[in-house]
């Protein structure tokens, strides 16, 4: 399994440390960033391309980690123009619409690939200590087979269901994140205004 080779897209804050942590593993890792400069630190022990396409061409599972949805379909567009890319796995770690994770993973299964959505719980201290929760969604042998590489980015890799409820379960999260900011913030007004 481990002779796989590993494709990382996209360096930006939780990506690198994440990335890394497969590099500091020992795993054949192949990495891409929009921005050339964010690659440089891999240079010595990694493969650094300098198209996202290239790289795809050449790994056989792709992690990949960018901003919001605009950034996604740019990547993926460029993806589903290869005309061969049957028995890779995808496993896609962004915060994005569920709605848009279902169609990049209805187009790559088209294309006899596979895809898992995989984002995560945890900001840039877990990524880089590799502590992150991980919520995947996805058939679970396509799991089983890249577990051991989640397993160096997080301390719990969850299996939540079909493709999709990956990316439900860390949107729940976060809805529930921000009613307990909304409370907090009520509660310190509230407060003030009393004091």
């Amino acid at each position: 399994m481990h002779h796989k080779n590993i494709g990382w897209i996209g360096l930006g804050n939780m990506g690198f440390p994440m990335a890394k942590n497969l590099e500091n593993a020992g795993f054949p890792l192949s990495v891409f960033n929009r921005t050339p400069s964010k690659s440089e630190p891999f240079t010595d022990l990694s493969e650094v391309y300098i198209s996202a396409v290239e790289l795809v061409k050449n790994c056989d599972i792709i992690f990949t980690m960018v901003s919001n949805d605009a950034a996604i379909i740019d990547l993926y567009e460029d993806i589903f123009h290869l005309e061969d890319i049957s028995g890779k796995i995808f496993i896609d770690m962004s915060t994005i619409s569920k709605d848009l994770t279902l169609t990049i993973a209805q187009k790559i299964q088209e294309k006899q690939a596979r895809f898992m959505d995989a984002p995560v719980a945890g900001s840039t201290v877990p990524a880089k200590e590799g502590t992150l929760i991980i919520m995947a969604g996805g058939e679970e042998k396509d799991l089983q087979e890249v577990l051991p590489f989640l397993n160096k980015l997080g301390k719990a890799v969850k299996h939540v269901g079909p493709v999709g409820s990956g990316i439900s379960a860390k949107l729940a999260i976060n809805y529930f994140l921000s009613i307990i900011y909304q409370g907090l913030a009520e509660t310190v007004l509230f407060a003030e205004k009393w004091n």
